[in-house]
């Protein structure tokens, strides 16, 4: 007998072999499984990459062809995607997930949201330092970035006043210095320097519980809240 056929690019082929009469007698049948390429270790491949036919295991390659992003390991048809509800990009372990390959439209590969209802609350939340606890606080007196509010921490910075509680941020003059910090130096017209012109104000709240004048905030107006007002003098914001 004589072969008829050979073994090429790694599949096996029918092969035959001829008896002496010339007639030939088919011997086995068999064919190899395509592989594809694996670039990213996932346990899945891509037809994308490169396949081919092979009986044995080829490091790096396997059987399956359907990963859609086979250059990240966390993107296959086992990837579980996290529901962002409020946009965020980060979604929560409570809105609900679906496994799929391609990213669904809302949903997001992390789920690290403590509030998905917010945009404004997630692990990359700014929260102000609120050292007067009047809701505003200070890049001056600290942040911290985090999911959950911090005790003493605001979602709301630029605190003009950082020192003393003003919840409304009244600035008069619009000097970027809230009236209340003004008032307590000394500056009681709010022109923005402590000088002659205040005085004549601080006597007319002399005595009174203030707040034009009370510059300790003790409730009273007095000679201690005129040294103060010396002390300040010629001082701007």
């Amino acid at each position: 007998m004589s072969v008829g056929a050979a073994i090429t690019n790694r599949t096996i082929t029918d092969i035959f072999y001829e008896d002496v009469a010339g007639a030939s007698i088919l011997i086995t049948t068999a064919t190899c499984p395509t592989l594809f390429r694996d670039l990213d270790g996932d346990g899945f491949g891509s037809s994308a990459n490169g396949s081919f036919a092979s009986c044995s295991p080829v490091s790096g390659y396997v059987s399956s062809n359907t990963d859609c992003d086979d250059s990240n390991a966390a993107i296959n048809p086992n990837t579980t995607w996290h529901r962002d509800a409020d946009g965020d990009t980060f979604g929560a372990r409570t809105n609900g997930t679906l496994t799929q390959c391609a990213q669904p439209a809302g949903y997001i590969l992390n789920n690290t949201d403590c509030d998905d209802n917010n945009a404004q609350i997630n692990p990359n939340t700014t929260w102000y330092r609120d050292a007067d606890g009047d809701g505003f606080g200070a890049g001056v007196n600290g942040t911290l970035a985090q999911c959950t509010q911090p005790t003493g921490y605001v979602l709301a910075g630029g605190d003009n006043c950082p020192s003393i509680a003003n919840a409304d941020q009244t600035d008069t003059n619009n000097n970027g210095l809230g009236d209340v910090c003004e008032f307590a130096r000394g500056d009681l017209n709010l022109d923005g320097t402590v000088d002659g012109s205040d005085v004549p104000l601080f006597f007319n709240a002399w005595g009174s519980a203030g707040p034009i004048g009370d510059l300790n905030f003790d409730s009273i107006v007095n000679s201690t809240d005129f040294t103060i007002l010396l002390n300040n003098w010629g001082t701007q914001p």
